[in-house]
């Protein structure tokens, strides 16, 4: 056997409670809830020496952990709402004792013998609640039959029964598919009707489930028994949520039941909702009088609006309002969901138009309460029987600033559709870089055989590794294509890249930082034949396509393309006509089907410019909101200002620990209860001495309670952060956990950087990182934080080589999480404070849709986040309706396509001047639009008035810039109810020129006045 220590250090009371399935087990832990919320406290230990010493245990086992009794039923709450009682004992013994006593405790769980007299040596024989099981019935009896559902489509009108389905593999079982709409999911919202919360799941979950059993048998009463529920983690703001209830039919009867939802979308998991087992009975009803309501009642008769549910939900919503009355604790629960049904009746429905409702409060306290309810017809008939239901509070808090500001970049796969071709065969010349010479003469071949001219140019060795030797190559290779082809006729780049790494760990960041480089050596190239055409470099038509493989896996290799990704992310924002897109494939794809898939792709027009292959199927990014994680709260006897990640026993390293950033993560990790920290910066102390201002932050941090040691080292430098890590556990406390902050960002336009700037983020970031994980692992910390940007997916004008080493750096957090290490990845959208940022920098951060996050909600989402066991996430406080016009500035681009337009129409307002334009004669349509451009521009340049604006002069002799561009622009699709060319502001240069051009598109020349319906509004 064995041995348990006595006694536990940190004097927590065990109670094991066993079955001899999970659900007798989930019955006897309702049970045993009960029990415990009426014991008196100096019972504990007779009640767990009982159950740990004089009972025996079976196969099914749960262990309840706690300081107390409502610590206790707090315990037995967690494993009933979890469903799976196993893997929840283990998280609550983990954090309980040590973890030598753990392990003896979970083979316990596991199935091997415990010598509980050791822990328990003396003790009082008290009752216990019966095992589920003894109260099975026995003799026989004639069961009625398993009566398979009819396939088809909303049986009987029932809205959640939609789509059923037999099993192939499972006779008489069937599948139940149902959409939720947004209508639906508002009638299960729960008796405060707040749609927006996941309790609203299980009660669906529930309907869905009666609804499924009520059909297995119309005639006969079900019985389901060991119900437990449990809310999917999703947005909630999401339209449409798809559910599945399968019913899989066993021995003697009965049938296996369950629930799952999903996220709408289709690439989401499916979540479990319920599970449990049912079967058909022939019992008839208990009569009223015999149902016992000693606490509860009967409430007043309702009157049911003729529904197709089987569970009234007006009933409901009464009896779980009328439960709130009973108890002081009801204040304090808000919403109310069900976790677990010690077992559910359910007899033909026969309502005749009202309804009887009877509750019984078993027992209840601030989290919740457990119930028994009883619906019964107009003569109160029984027939719906709710038993050991346990209700969990929601209390719904008020809206978090940060709760939408989380972010997911997703795959969808790409529905096939008729696309059109770029250009007519031959009329374009492909132009191959073919960096590691592997699939450039088979990607030639492949448009080829498309009917489209190819040039492939492949380096040679050591050009690859020396800068000027590849600057003379892609010299060489723009140079012989242009010279191939017709003056003015288009040219499109192909540029595959090469991930190998070569070189080992000393080759590693060459390779990083000599990618990007020889990538935009390659695109300033292109730029600069542009302008010696004598236009600008977009007027060549020389489109960059960008060609990884394995980007998005997670293998080192994998950093080399994603940071490639997050150059080309940047490039399309800073050269959008010179953006082609990108594609990944995964490693090891054939030459044939990658160069056909590819051929394929590059010949056809599409607005996805984020592709990837996988398996032969085509995906697409897609930018999509992401449910925030929820804020969890303290476990009881806690305080609230800690975290589980955070120890006052260890010590934390928070590299560019004397920024902006990393100031406030050393400010929030003391405020969390850290009590030792070291903060790296390149100048160490020297930093105190030379800003005042962080010396007096230093100090306040201190004087929250920390020792606080500043250290001088380069991340990159992987010699100097060793001699760092070795002094955890010898010079300072263990290392509890890392931060890595650093950065260093000058911004420079893809024509102005150079070698070394690229060099300089790749060393804080990707080396950084890497050093960081090498020097910490054998330490094992509690968690690994890792900050980028959201750039990194949106891109950014003149950060290309910061967007590129973050991508670069998010590889590497893919690759380290699967090698087990609690990494998380943020991808941070704009702090209220910007680093080296300009008053009137930050003012353009706003109008670019980019908003300032405040610290302490952007703490607060990181808080939750660290509580979660995401990896990789994504904060930013994106306004969508100034970002997404400037993202698309030049055309639709597929990663917005899951998100709304932001509404840039204002109802009867759209296209109100062109009415009014139409009712004028022609002599005065000109004036009058004229006056309302100079008006809308003065708007958007942030004029004083209409007056400052000068018709015959350009736009950008003005004084517009792009982001002013992109606002008129939406001004005047709005108020004119048209679509306008993004290069308005090139091919009409100034507001007369836009005016007529607006009018020939708007209205014909010489077309009559039209009579106006109603007065129009002035507009200015």
């Amino acid at each position: 056997p064995v041995d348990v220590p006595a006694p536990l250090t940190r004097a927590q009371w065990l109670l094991p409670i066993s079955a001899q399935d999970e659900q007798a087990l989930s019955a006897m832990l309702v049970r045993f809830r009960a029990r415990l919320a009426s014991a008196p406290d100096e019972e504990l230990a007779d009640l767990c020496y009982t159950a740990a010493v004089r009972r025996d245990h079976y196969s099914a086992r749960a262990l309840a952990v706690g300081e107390s009794r409502d610590q206790l039923v707090a315990s037995l709450d967690r494993l009933l709402a979890g469903g799976a009682f196993q893997r929840d004992s283990r998280r609550e013994l983990e954090s309980a004792v040590s973890a030598l006593e753990a392990r003896k405790l979970l083979r316990y769980l596991e199935g091997e013998d415990v010598d509980w007299a050791e822990q328990y040596p003396r003790g009082r024989v008290v009752s216990l609640p019966a095992y589920a099981w003894q109260r099975t019935r026995h003799w026989l009896t004639r069961r009625p039959g398993y009566q398979p559902l009819r396939r088809g489509d909303a049986h009987d009108g029932h809205p959640l029964l939609q789509q059923v389905l037999g099993l192939a593999q499972q006779a008489g079982g069937h599948l139940i598919q149902s959409e939720v709409t947004r209508t639906l999911r508002e009638r299960f919202a729960g008796p405060e009707g707040d749609a927006g919360h996941s309790g609203w799941t299980c009660w669906l979950a529930l309907e869905l489930a009666a609804a499924a059993l009520r059909k297995v048998s119309e005639r006969e009463a079900l019985r389901a028994e060991g119900l437990s529920l449990s809310a999917p983690d999703a947005a909630p703001d999401a339209d449409l949520r798809h559910f599945q209830a399968l019913l899989a039919p066993g021995e003697q009867g009965r049938v296996t039941l369950s629930v799952h939802g999903r996220a709408d979308g289709g690439a989401g998991a499916w979540r479990p909702c319920l599970s449990g087992l049912a079967q058909v009975e022939r019992v008839e009803p208990a009569t009223a009088d015999a149902w016992d309501t000693a606490s509860g009642g009967l409430l007043p008769t309702e009157a049911l609006p003729d529904e197709p549910w089987v569970l009234p939900g007006a009933a409901l919503r009464r009896a779980l309002q009328h439960l709130k009355t009973l108890t002081p604790h009801g204040d304090t629960w808000g919403l109310l969901r069900p976790t677990h049904i010690e077992h559910m009746r359910l007899w033909p429905r026969d309502y005749a138009g009202t309804v009887t409702t009877r509750v019984r409060l078993l027992t209840a306290d601030a989290g919740g309460c457990a119930v028994d309810i009883l619906l019964g017809d107009a003569r109160e008939r029984p027939v719906v029987e709710l038993r050991g239901v346990v209700l969990q509070g929601t209390a719904v808090a008020e809206k978090r600033a940060h709760d939408d500001w989380h972010w997911e970049v997703e795959w969808r796969e790409l529905a096939s559709e008729q696309r059109e071709a770029r250009e007519q065969a031959g009329e374009a010349l492909w132009l191959i870089v073919d960096e590691g010479g592997q699939h450039g003469q088979g990607l030639a071949a492949a448009l080829g055989a498309r009917g489209h001219v190819a040039s492939v140019s492949q380096p040679e060795a050591g050009d690859q590794t020396d800068a000027a030797r590849w600057e003379r190559f892609c010299e060489d290779a723009v140079t012989e294509a242009l010279a191939s082809v017709p003056a003015g006729r288009a040219v499109r780049a192909v540029y595959l890249s090469s991930p190998a790494l070569d070189g080992g760990r000393e080759g590693r960041p060459r390779a990083w930082e000599a990618a990007s480089n020889r990538c935009i050596t390659f695109l300033r190239t292109l730029l600069r034949h542009g302008e010696h055409a004598g236009g600008p470099a977009e007027s060549r038509q020389m489109p960059l396509h960008l060609v990884t493989q394995g980007a998005h896996g997670a293998t080192l290799e994998s950093a080399v393309g994603a940071s490639l990704w997050g150059l080309g992310r940047s490039i399309a924002l800073e050269h959008p006509l010179l953006w082609g897109g990108l594609i990944d494939f995964e490693p090891g794809v054939a030459t044939p089907e990658l160069t056909a898939l590819l051929a394929d792709e590059l010949v056809h027009a599409s607005i996805e410019d984020q592709v990837a292959f996988r398996a032969g199927r085509r995906l697409g990014a897609r930018l999509v909101k992401r449910a925030p994680p929820e804020t969890a709260k303290a476990p009881q006897g806690a305080r609230e200002d800690t975290h589980p990640r955070v120890h006052a026993e260890a010590s934390y390293l928070v590299t560019g620990g004397l920024g902006d950033l990393g100031l406030e993560m050393a400010r929030w990790l003391v405020s969390r209860g850290a009590r030792h920290l070291v903060l790296l910066s390149r100048k160490g102390r020297q930093g105190l001495s030379d800003d005042a201002s962080v010396a007096a932050r230093v100090a306040a941090i201190k004087a929250m309670g920390a020792t606080v040691c500043t250290e001088a080292c380069d991340v990159g430098d992987a010699p100097s952060l060793s001699r760092v890590a070795r002094r955890f556990g010898r010079d300072w406390p263990r290392l509890g956990g890392v931060i890595h902050a650093a950065a260093s960002i000058t911004p420079k336009t893809l024509m102005e950087l150079q070698p070394g700037d690229t060099q300089a983020l790749m060393r804080a970031k990707l080396e950084g990182t890497w050093n960081l994980y090498e020097a910490c692992r054998d330490a094992r910390p509690d968690m690994f934080v890792l900050f980028s940007s959201i750039t990194s997916v949106l891109g950014s004008r003149a950060l290309a080589h910061y967007t590129a080493a973050n991508a670069g750096m998010e590889a590497l957090a893919e690759h380290l999480h699967s090698q087990g290490l609690p990494v998380l990845c943020v991808r941070w959208g704009r702090w209220e404070y910007m680093r080296q940022a300009s008053e009137e920098e930050r003012r353009i951060s706003d109008r670019s849709g980019f908003q300032a996050m405040a610290a302490a909600d952007a703490l607060a989402a990181f808080d939750a986040l660290l509580r979660t066991d995401r990896h990789l996430a994504s904060v930013a406080n994106l306004d969508l309706q100034r970002f997404r016009p400037l993202f698309e500035s030049f055309g639709e681009r597929g990663l917005l396509k899951q998100l709304d337009e932001g509404a840039a129409s204002h109802g009867a307002a759209r296209g109100q001047l062109r009415a009014e334009l139409a009712s004028l004669d022609v002599e005065s349509r000109q004036e009058r639009l004229i006056a309302h451009l100079r008006a809308e521009l003065a708007t958007a340049m942030r004029l004083p008035d209409a007056g400052s604006v000068d018709p015959t002069r350009g736009f950008f002799d003005l004084g517009m810039d792009s982001i002013m561009s992109v606002e008129l622009r939406l001004r005047l699709e709005r108020t004119l109810d048209c679509k306008i060319p993004a290069t308005f502001a090139f091919s009409t240069p100034n507001v007369v020129s836009l005016a007529e051009s607006l009018l020939k598109r708007l209205l014909p020349q010489g077309a009559a006045p039209q009579p106006s319906r109603e007065p129009s509004a002035p507009t200015p």
